[in-house]
Formats: structure tokens, sequence, C-alpha cells
């Protein structure tokens, strides 16, 4: 048997061997290339129009006309997708042979209709027609988001919320689940962190994504472990195609409530067959405020940034990324900062940084389009205080993690013909943990994991059908600790998962799909390991080595329908996690600190999930959406910790494409009490907050300046939510005005 380390880097290196082939290919026969007009209903030519190969990673955008043109392609059959704002998206399959021509009329829609998604299958479909539950946040409605985080951002998307410390970190949920049972990923990379830890959350700034898409539901079959509530992929733009001139784009930004600013600066363009993206991000805050006053040491610092290069010719293409992301952010201590011999203490501190360098080729060869990606991805975590030196005002490192992670999938695709598609691939990672302070909170260890997987897809009619399986293998090794107690041990998992999904079009605006799906998820270091004070809970906790791995199995379905003045959804869910991963008290202490063991049990969760946007007249659209879960620990009957209560949102936009793009909405979101509480959850009241966000944008000088305005909790609420870590002793921010100007130049 092949080790899976040894495996693992055989799919590296084969990734390796395909570009040097790929960049020397010659063509031997004229590069095919696909051209067009994008055109309305009236035959007026439609610019700003988004033209996507997704399965060669190659895009532009329509000009004045109406014309777009993307050359250096190889010939074969694809998918095309066309979006912009304010129509509806349209997908059309094309076979490519020379040159080839492919115009289209788009249907002019006041809602956003359902976009195209990529996330969800091999594949692009649309959120109408895919059998998944995937929603998008994309364009506009991103930027506007005014978010940092893309788990903040997630939050305008029907089952999405997040577990939040102060107003910089925050970790996605998804249908009541977090932490690693949610997978984060950049382009379809998986992105390693300690999501474990409550001050660590995913390393991606919001504002480097072009689009984010959200899969609701088990995603083991295409991503693998940790997918086992969902998937969240922030999606980059894609880089300029040939003829594309450089691009300068500027962004200053400001917050109120903790003084927030914020500078971005990105160039981008084309040379030849090649294009590039560079973009720089610096943020500054202060403490945040709340109507009872300031909260202490919330500040934080974070640079953020990116560079990209691709590289086009008629077999395909390879894009190199590295990408950045850091900063230092305090952290609120629960009883504030305190005097010792007349020094007043700072409060603790995280540092953080995660690099990543990413390769992502595309080959044609014959019938089959063969796709490859690798990353090297190093995240380190530092948190520094008082408390560790010992002496007041002195900060010392408390703890320092680094995880160094190395991972490669290989796929092929192949259009066997007619309606049907078939997807086989294979994946490999192999990744380090290194503890190096004076406080190991786990020991150092060592994953490898390979997996296999098969996926087809038919689109016949009114039909779509995905069904597809998946096999993994992983073997964690952890290294003696004596301070933890440790004496060494390894633990091997595997899992055989999978996806049977189906939808059917009732109407030609009308479709109901349903999906079954069994995911995974393998316990984590410090599930399996930690045997030490957690002081930022304030307890002891010990893991268990005999953890077994979660195994969940979901049905959800749901009924969607668009048309030109209205969209809506309605989804329900059953999931069962078998031997979920919680953790108790076991009523003993150590060293003054109440004792918590983590343990196994079943858990079900079940939930429901609306949304609807209607076009009351020419200039304004109600929106409205809703979404609860129920979530029961079956074997003592008890409620499952950090279930988030019932949230609904109504709101009301005037938009004026005429007058400069203007828009201006109002949103009322409530939240309900959560009456279910497990042992470690705080009550918190409901509450009902007044959002507000309007843009426009204005040709000044020859160029486009966009102004963005939000004005979070416009009412100055005094509210806790239930998923703030901070809630047991502050309340959540009062208002908060944001400004953000743009431009290009």
């Amino acid at each position: 048997m092949i080790p899976l380390r040894r495996l693992g880097t055989a799919l590296g290196l084969g990734l390796v061997l395909l570009t040097p082939t790929l960049l020397a290919a010659t063509p031997d026969h004229a590069p095919g290339s696909l051209t067009g007009q994008v055109t309305d209903r009236d035959r007026r030519p439609v610019a700003g129009v988004t033209v996507t190969i997704r399965g060669l990673q190659r895009s532009t955008t329509s000009d004045a006309q109406g014309r777009y043109r993307l050359a250096e392609l190889p010939d074969g059959r694809y998918r095309v997708s066309f979006a912009r704002v304010e129509f509806a998206p349209r997908l059309e399959d094309v076979t490519i042979a020379g040159v080839t021509d492919l115009s289209v009329e788009l249907t002019p829609s006041a809602v956003a209709l359902p976009p195209i998604v990529v996330s969800a299958a091999p594949s692009p479909g649309t959120s109408l027609t895919s059998p998944l539950a995937a929603t998008v946040l994309e364009g506009d409605a991103l930027r506007r988001s005014q978010s940092v985080s893309i788990a903040r951002a997630i939050e305008l998307l029907p089952g999405g919320r997040s577990l939040t410390t102060g107003g910089q970190i925050a970790k996605p949920m998804i249908r009541g689940l977090t932490g690693d049972r949610v997978l984060v990923t950049e382009g379809g990379h998986r992105l390693s962190d300690y999501s474990w830890s409550d001050e660590d959350g995913p390393s991606l700034d919001a504002r480097l994504a072009e689009r984010v898409e959200v899969i609701r539901g088990p995603m083991s079959l295409l991503y693998g472990s940790e997918a086992l509530a969902g998937v969240v992929n922030a999606i980059p733009a894609a880089l300029p195609e040939a003829g594309a001139s450089t691009r300068w784009h500027a962004e200053l930004s400001g917050a109120s409530n903790n003084a927030e600013t914020g500078t971005m600066l990105g160039v981008s363009g084309s040379k030849g067959r090649s294009g590039y993206r560079l973009t720089g991000l610096l943020r500054r805050a202060a403490a945040l405020h709340t109507p009872d006053g300031e909260l202490e040491n919330t500040g934080f610092v974070a640079v953020n940034g990116e560079g990209a290069y691709a590289i086009r010719n008629d077999h395909g293409s390879v894009t190199f990324r590295v990408a950045h992301n850091g900063g230092e952010f305090k952290l609120l201590e629960a009883n504030g900062p305190v005097e010792v011999q007349g020094v007043e203490e700072a409060g603790p501190e995280r540092k953080s940084h995660d690099e990543r360098v990413q390769v992502d080729a595309v080959r044609v060869a014959g019938e089959w389009r063969l796709n490859g990606q690798a990353q090297f991805q190093q995240h380190g975590l530092i948190e520094v205080s008082d408390d560790a030196s010992g002496t007041p005002g002195t900060e010392a490192t408390a703890f320092d993690l680094r995880l160094n992670t190395i991972s490669a999938t290989a796929s092929a695709h192949h259009d066997v013909g007619g309606p049907v598609a078939l997807t086989v691939g294979a994946t490999g990672v192999h990744q380090s943990n290194a503890t190096r302070g004076p406080i190991p909170l786990v020991p150092n260890a060592t994953t490898n994991g390979v997996a296999g997987f098969a996926v087809a897809e038919v689109h016949q009619g009114r039909w779509n059908l995905l069904v597809g399986a998946r096999g993994d293998a992983s073997r964690v090794e952890g290294e003696p600790n004596a301070t933890l107690a440790f004496t060494g041990a390894s633990k091997s998992f595997s899992a055989i998962t999978g996806n049977v999904g189906v939808s059917y079009a009732l109407t030609d605006g009308v479709a109901l799909r349903v999906n079954g799906g069994r995911a995974w998820r393998s316990p984590n270091l410090f599930e399996l390991f930690t045997n030490g004070p957690k002081v930022s809970e304030a307890r002891y906790e010990i893991g268990d080595a005999g953890l077994r791995a979660e195994v969940g199995t979901t049905i959800d379905g749901s009924l969607r329908w668009q048309a030109a003045h209205v969209r809506g959804e309605v989804t329900g869910f059953r999931h069962l996690v078998k031997d979920f991963i919680y953790i108790a008290p076991t009523g003993t202490t150590n060293g003054g600190l109440d004792v918590y063991q983590y343990g196994q049990a079943d858990a079900l969760l079940t939930g429901a999930e609306a949304e609807a946007e209607v076009d009351l007249a020419d200039a304004f659209t109600a929106r409205a959406r809703i979404d609860g879960v129920h979530a029961t620990n079956r074997e003592t009957d008890a409620p499952l910790p950090l279930i988030p209560p019932t949230r609904s949102v109504i709101g009301l936009e005037w938009h004026n494409a005429a007058a400069h793009h203007a828009h201006l909405g109002v949103d009322l979101v409530s939240v309900a009490r959560q009456d279910r509480l497990a042992a470690l959850d705080l009550a918190t009241d409901g509450y009902h907050l007044v959002e507000i966000e309007g843009g426009v944008q204005q040709v000044v000088g020859g160029r486009l300046l966009e102004i963005d305005l939000a004005i979070h909790n416009a009412g100055n609420v005094a509210y806790k939510d239930f998923l703030s870590r901070y809630k047991q002793f502050a309340l959540n921010p009062g208002r908060d005005i944001m400004l953000r100007i743009s431009t290009d130049f």
C-alpha cells in the first residue's frame, strides 16, 4: 500500500509537471475563439456583461456595443455564462471549433434572479436548477455588504450566520454549525486554520473576492472532510484578457463606531497571452463602542493583499497566485484591564499571519478537460499578554502555533455525449502543526490524507441530476508532550461519502429540488489531544484520543420560483450527525478551574429557510427572508450549544438606474430569544435592528466614482447577540456609519 504522504506528494508533483507541459505546447492548428454580441429584448446592445467559461477559468466583459471576445481557446464543448445586474443570468452550451460566434439576448429583471453557481457541481448551473441548496453573493451586493470578514458577508444569505469575537474575528456558520464543520475555500483551494480556537477565523478579506458562493448542506463529495454543514467558496475575479488596458483601482473607507479607516489600491492588466493583478489593503481601527460605552482593548490592524498572474494558450492556462492575510487583534477581557502594583495590565492580543501560494492549471486534451490545483499555506497564530509574562505592563507570548499545509487536486472532466458529463479526480494533503510557545494548547502533529471521487451530471430537458461518490483516508500522528501529559498517539480515519440530487422544472420559472447527502469530519487536534487550561473560557479542557469521525446524513428539498418581477425559495432540511463531538462539564475542578471533557453522541438538526423578492413598481423592490434551526443531542435530549435563534428580515429598496444607479434600502432585522440552551449557553433577549444601505455612481473627470453608505444598528439599540463571544460581559456594538469611496483610473 502506498503511504498517504507519498501519494499526496505525487499528486502535487504531477501538477507541477503539467505546468511546463502546458506552457511549452504550441498550436498545431488555428486557435479557437468565442465572439458575439449581447443585446436586450429590443435588440439594443448591453455593455458590462460578464461572459465566463468557468471550465477554462476565462472571463471578459462586453463593450459599449455589447460585443465580447475570448481568444486562444482550446476546441471543445463548454458551458458559457452571461451575467449583469438588472438582467436575468443566462447559460449557454457551445462547441468551440476555430472561430465561433455566440450572440445572446438577455431578459431585463428588476429583482436579483438566481445567479450562476460554480461551486456546487463540476459544471456551472443556475441556483434555480441546481440540485443543491446554493446561494451567491456577488458584484454590487458583495461590495455593499461593507464587510471585511467573509463570515459576516454570508449573514446576508439565508441560513448563513457568524460566530463573532469583537468587530474583526468571525467564523461562518451554516444551519447552526460552525468551526471546522464549515469548510472555507478560495477559488476551490481548501483553507486551513485553527478553527477550533475561539479567536481564529478564515484568513480571507471580503474585498479580495468577486463572488462568494455558499452551499448549505453536506458537500464532502467534492471537498472532503470539514464540509459537514456546507462550504463557503470565495472566488477571486478573473484576470484580464489579452488587449485589456492597465487599470488601477483605489478605495477609501471609514466607519464611525470604532474609528476604522481602510485603504485599498490595486492594478490589473494584460500583455500578450498573460493577465495580471496586484492588490493591497490596510485597515486600522480603535476600540468598539456600545450604547453603554467603549469596549476597551478591541481595536485591530490588518494588512492583506494578493498578486496573480495567468499564462494562456489554445491548450489551456496556468494561473499563479500569492496571498497574505494578517494583523494584530486586541481581545476584550471579561473584567477589563486591572491594576497590579499601580500598573494597568494590557489586555491580550492575537497576532495572525497567513501566506498562500496557489497554482491552477487547465489543459484540454481531446474530449477531456484536465484541471489541477496545488497550494502551500502557512497559518500562524500567536497570543501575547501580561499574564504570560507575569509582569504588569510587559507582554510576553502565551502560545505560538504554526500550521503548514500542502494540498493538491487533479481532476478530469468529460462530456460523455448528449446530456451526460463525467468528472473523476483525486486529492492529497500533508499538514504539520508546530506548537512553539510556553503554553502548548496541542502537541506537535502531522496529518496526511488522500481521496478519490467520481461525479456524474445529467441535464435532460426539465431534469437535472447529480450523483457521485468519494472515498477518503487520513491519519494524524501526535508527538509526545510532557506539559500536556501526552505520550504520543496516532489515529486513522476513513469514510465513504456521496450525494444524489435532482431538480425538476415544473415550468420555465418554477423548480423543485431534492438532495440526499452523506458527509464527514475527522476530530481536530484540540478535541483529540488537549489537556490543560483554556484561559479565554476560564475552564480546564480534556480531549479524547478515542474520538471517532463525525458522519452526517442530510436530506433537504426546495421549491424555487422566478419571474421578471418576483423571486423566491422555500427550503426544509433534516441533518442527522452520528458521533457529534461536544464538550460538557465533568463536575470536577483542576487548579481552581472547572474541568470539561470532550464526548460524542448522535445529534439531529432540522430547520427551514425562506426568502422572496417582489418588484412592487419600476423603482421599488420589497424583500424578506427567514431562517431557523432546531438542534438536539439525541442521547441526552438536550439542545446543542450555540444554535442561533430564529431570524427574519424584511426590507424595501428604491433603485434608479437612470439616476446614476442610485439606490437606498432599509431592512428590519428581527432575532428571537433563544430559549433552548445547552449547558454552556447564556440566554440573550430577542431584538430588532434597523439597517440602512445606499449608494450612487457618478462619472467624475471621465472616471466612474462609486460611493457606498451603510448604517448598521441605526437605532443604536442595546442588545446582545447569542452568537457573540462577548455576550457574557458586553453589549454588541451600537450605531455604526460606514462610508466607502472607490474609483478606477
